[in-house]
């Protein structure tokens, strides 16, 4: 037997369900999203694999999209591999937005991320 699970919340849903019994999200609803929109969601998905193949394909795919959402999850983002990711996308991306999020990364928390954004910078 299948398991669905809510592409808002992540959490199971009967697959006859209308909506999320958790969070009431239309599931109608996400047959209606783009491809880059139903990638957004999957950017929160409980398995960090799923994010971070969200992440190099929205990256890929230079999904401008995907830079408000980045920064919201850059915020308060901890795993080092994510954010590793998130700035190769965020490069990727290109554009003034991106260039300048991806500069907010000089001053993290994290050692690591900040050595990564200085390599970074000094390949450009």
């Amino acid at each position: 037997m299948t398991t669905w699970f809510c592409p808002a919340c992540w959490h199971e849903v009967p697959p006859d369900a209308g909506a999320c019994p958790a969070c009431g999200y239309g599931l109608a609803d996400y047959a209606a999203l783009s491809y880059d929109e139903r990638l957004l969601l999957s950017l929160r998905h409980p398995v960090r694999e799923c994010r971070m193949i969200a992440l190099a394909v929205l990256g890929r795919r230079r999904c401008t999209l995907a830079v408000p959402v980045l920064r919201e999850i850059l915020a308060c983002e901890d795993d080092y591999f994510f954010i590793r990711e998130a700035a190769d996308a965020l490069d990727r991306i290109g554009t003034p937005e991106s260039m300048a999020l991806l500069r907010t990364l000089r001053t993290h928390r994290s050692p690591l991320v900040r050595a990564l954004i200085e390599e970074k910078e000094g390949v450009r």
